[in-house]
C-alpha cells in the first residue's frame, strides 16, 4: 500500500473491500434494517437448499425468530434437518411451493443451488454452463402458500418476510399465496435480467406484480454479473 493510501486510512477510515464484499454487506445490513423496521417474527424460507440463507439470518443478521425453510429436493433434506437440529425456532416443510398444488418433476443440477422446476435456457454465460446442468430429475411436491395460511400453518399473529430462492419459480410461489399476499410485510426474491431458464419471467413482471400488490422497492444486490453484463440481482421490497 503506497504511503498515499496509508494515510488515506489512517485518516479517514477508509476500508478497500472487493466489489463483492461490498454487496453482500450491503445485503446483510439492508435485511437488518428491514427485520427490524418491519417488526419481522416469522421468515418464509423459500428454496431452502442446505440452509445457508437461515445460517446468514442467524451469525450475521442475528435474527432468532422464528424461520419456516422450504426445501423440496430429497437429497438436502438429512443435511438440512441435522443443521436445525439445535434450533427450536427452526422448521423444515419438505416440498416445494408454487401457484397450484400437485407434484411436479424438478431438474436436479450439477450443483445442486441451482435445481429448478424450469429447463436450463440453451444459450447461457460461461459461468454456468457447466454447473447448471440437469443430473436427474425428482418428482416432488408442490403447495401453495394459501394453503399453508388456511390450515394455520403460518400463525396470523406474525410479521412475515418471505425470502425466495427458487431459480426461475419465484412469482409462482407469489401467485400461490393469492389473497393472503397483505399478511406479507416484505419479500426477498431474485430479478433476472438474462434468461437463464426457459420462459423463466423478466424482472420486469416480477417488479409490476409486487407494486400492484403494494410493495416498493428497498434494495438491489448483484447476485451474479458476466463483465459488463448484469445477470441476476436480489430485490428486497416492503410494503408500503
Amino acid at each position: 500500500m503506497s504511503r498515499l493510501a496509508n494515510w488515506l486510512y489512517d485518516h479517514f477510515s477508509f476500508t478497500l473491500i472487493r466489489h463483492s464484499v461490498l454487496q453482500d454487506y450491503q445485503r446483510v445490513q439492508k435485511i437488518r434494517q428491514v427485520i427490524r423496521h418491519c417488526e419481522i417474527d416469522l421468515v418464509l424460507d423459500v428454496g431452502a437448499n442446505r440452509g445457508q440463507y437461515v445460517s446468514m439470518l442467524r451469525r450475521r443478521v442475528g435474527y432468532r425468530g422464528k424461520v419456516i425453510s422450504f426445501e423440496p429436493v430429497s437429497s438436502i433434506h438429512e443435511h438440512l434437518l441435522r443443521k436445525l437440529g439445535g434450533d427450536r425456532n427452526w422448521s423444515l416443510q419438505t416440498c416445494a411451493l408454487g401457484s397450484e398444488e400437485t407434484e411436479q418433476p424438478i431438474n436436479v443440477m450439477e450443483l445442486d443451488v441451482f435445481s429448478s422446476f424450469l429447463t436450463p435456457a440453451g444459450e447461457l454465460p460461461d459461468r454456468f454452463r457447466i454447473e447448471n446442468k440437469v443430473q436427474r430429475t425428482e418428482t416432488v411436491p408442490v403447495r401453495t402458500l394459501t394453503s399453508f395460511f388456511e390450515r394455520g400453518l403460518i400463525p396470523a399473529d406474525k410479521n412475515i418476510f418471505l425470502k425466495m430462492d427458487t431459480q426461475g419459480f419465484d412469482f409462482e410461489v407469489m401467485k400461490g399465496a393469492s389473497e393472503y399476499l397483505h399478511r406479507i410485510r416484505a419479500v426477498q426474491t431474485e430479478l433476472s435480467f438474462h434468461e437463464l431458464y426457459r420462459n423463466m419471467p423478466s424482472w420486469q413482471e416480477v417488479t409490476s406484480f409486487l407494486y400492484g400488490a403494494g410493495f416498493i422497492l428497498a434494495g438491489l444486490y448483484e447476485v451474479c454479473s458476466e463483465n459488463t453484463r448484469l445477470l441476476e440481482a436480489d430485490g428486497i421490497f416492503v410494503r408500503r
